[in-house]
């Protein structure tokens, strides 16, 4: 991998965080953001570490403080007569309309700084209402409120998972709402309605409507256009069950030919809201890392801290202190062979991992499973719940060892 692929990974996660941000509003003016069509791997790695599931920390990659409920999947008696279609559509606007909302952003004083999209998908204890968005729409503040058809209430922030760019919000009210259901049954071509609102206010709940066009396991691409503000609103079928949340609109032209991408719309499906949910419920390692070829990188490709800073400034990047610089400098020196795997930086007081994993232990494999990013550790641990063990193969000065990390907290 190219040194400018690994060193401006947190440069670079910034503009893929505009880009998603393309489909949430802001009160001065919406952010666009080219797209290539070449493949790249910089939102997998950074230069200022991993945080896996530190529940006190903000930035970590899953950040959570409430309980967060489970989504309801669709049964055969939600399917609907789908033979007038225009009337099908107009049935699940009506429907939408009470369960869809607008995600204001605020400021410390309650000023408006922004939006995006939600979706109703849970009620609980007779007044408490649960809202899906965004990750990209929540992470950057603390306070918000949510509009509906009825009300404009103060809304409180729950967790979020920035693996799978899924949100989740809570507010309280004595109206009555309708209450979204999921389901993981996509097809080609099926008919789609895009919820939310776009670019102004007054376009309170705008529907678009078009086809599914692909689709995988944690993605759905289609053409019910979206815009500035739609992020985090509801992807429904004809059923008016959920698909999935829109979180991004590719725009702009291709590296490689110049040709204009038209009609590219993304969400993240159900199962990337299940895997979210399942990710912020699970149990916590409480571990700072970071990729091994992002260190080899940093140390082998600049003599000095003053380059390295030089270069991170002109593209705006946060650079790493020089102290973890001069360590990353010695940590290569010492292990000229190691190319792969996490550095552990820092493990907090009162986690799972507390006295069993170490600063400067080096990850190998997680259940036997080789990492290659920080991306298998918290893929694993998402398949882990409370009393489970995760098991990791970490080299410990110079000595392989297996270390068992009871999964109690």
């Amino acid at each position: 991998m190219k040194l400018k692929n690994i060193l401006l990974s947190s440069f670079a996660l910034t503009l893929s965080l505009f880009s998603l941000a393309s489909c949430g509003e802001n009160d001065n003016k919406p952010t666009t953001i080219p797209v290539s069509d070449q493949p790249t791997d910089v939102q997998s790695s950074g230069n200022t570490g991993n945080e896996i599931n530190n529940d006190d920390d903000n930035n970590s990659n899953v950040f959570v403080n409430k309980y967060v409920p489970n989504i309801t999947l669709a049964t055969d008696e939600d399917k609907t007569d789908h033979s007038n279609i225009e009337q099908s559509l107009i049935n699940v606007s009506n429907f939408a309309e009470y369960s869809c909302v607008q995600v204001i952003i605020e400021d410390e004083n309650n000023e408006s700084t922004g939006w995006g999209s939600g979706v109703i998908y849970a009620f609980e204890n007779e007044e408490t209402y649960y809202v899906l968005t965004n990750t990209h729409v929540v992470s950057g503040s603390n306070n918000f409120s949510i509009k509906t058809a009825y009300e404009t209430v103060d809304a409180e922030l729950i967790g979020y998972s920035n693996l799978y760019d899924v949100g989740f919000l809570k507010f309280t009210s004595t109206e009555n709402y309708n209450i979204t259901k999921f389901t993981t049954d996509v097809a080609k071509a099926s008919y789609c309605v895009a919820v939310g609102t776009p670019l102004k206010n007054q376009f309170f709940n705008y529907n678009t409507v078009g086809n599914v066009s692909w689709y995988d396991e944690d993605s759905i691409y289609h053409t019910a256009s979206i815009n500035s503000g739609n992020s985090g609103g509801g992807l429904y079928n004809l059923d008016g069950v959920c698909i999935g949340l829109d979180n991004l609109k590719e725009s702009g032209t291709t590296s490689s030919s110049g040709t204009f991408i038209e009609d590219v719309y993304h969400a993240v499906s159900t199962n990337a809201i299940v895997k979210a949910i399942k990710e912020l419920t699970a149990p916590k390692l409480g571990i700072t890392s970071i990729e091994i070829s992002s260190v080899v990188s940093i140390a082998t490709e600049f003599e000095t801290y003053d380059l390295y800073e030089a270069y991170l400034r002109q593209y705006q990047a946060e650079p790493i202190s020089k102290e973890k610089f001069d360590s990353y400098k010695e940590f290569v020196k010492n292990h000229p062979d190691i190319t792969t795997g996490e550095l552990i930086e820092n493990v907090a007081e009162n986690t799972n991992s507390y006295n069993l994993i170490q600063k400067g232990d080096i990850l190998l494999k997680v259940d036997d499973i080789e990492i290659s990013s920080i991306l298998t550790v918290r893929s694993v641990l998402a398949t882990k719940k409370l009393g489970d063990t995760i098991t990791f193969e970490i080299l410990r000065n110079n000595e392989t060892i297996t270390v068992l990390v009871p999964l109690n907290k």
